[in-house]
């Protein structure tokens, strides 16, 4: 096996180990190369069962995937990067992605190169820390900055409570 052989299959042995979702596709979103990980974050949303075609799979969740590979008119590139695709009802239990991250490169001008991860947890995580925000920035004074009516009148509860 020559260098380049063997540094090739190590490549491929990586992706198919790989932790995230890696799909090489054709244009046309048939699927020539997917890794386990893609496999299972996939099969919930197949209509039929299988996984033949990426944009077939994902119609149901990202119908506008074809249409953006198509229109990807440069020769290799990122066609659209972290987008999130939300799962309404399509898979199992509490443990299952409820959130996608799809991202879509463009390798050559016939195949394509997508990365899905489960961003469930991310997306919890953002949305807790925006709610913490707004509830800090809910108690704040804009003009001012100083505490608000609300702030005020929490401190006097407070302080009556404790005499």
């Amino acid at each position: 096996m020559t260098v380049a052989a063997a540094a090739y299959e190590s490549l491929i042995q990586f992706l198919y180990r790989a932790p995230i979702g890696l799909v090489q596709t054709t244009l046309e979103g048939d699927i020539e190369m997917i890794n386990p990980m893609s496999a299972n974050l996939l099969m919930p949303l197949s209509c039929d069962g299988s996984l033949n075609n990426l944009f077939t799979a994902l119609q149901a969740v990202a119908p506008q995937l074809r249409q953006m590979a198509a229109a990807a008119d440069q020769s290799s590139g990122i066609v659209c990067e972290s987008l999130r695709i939300p799962l309404h009802g399509a898979g199992g239990g509490a443990a299952a992605p409820q959130i996608l991250s799809f991202s879509l490169l463009k390798l050559n001008e016939s195949q394509l190169m997508a990365v899905i991860i489960d961003a469930t947890l991310e997306v919890q995580q953002e949305q807790e820390m925006l709610t913490r925000q707004l509830g800090a920035a809910a108690r704040l004074d804009k003009l001012t900055r100083m505490p608000n009516r609300v702030v005020v009148l929490e401190s006097l509860r407070v302080a009556m409570a404790r005499t």
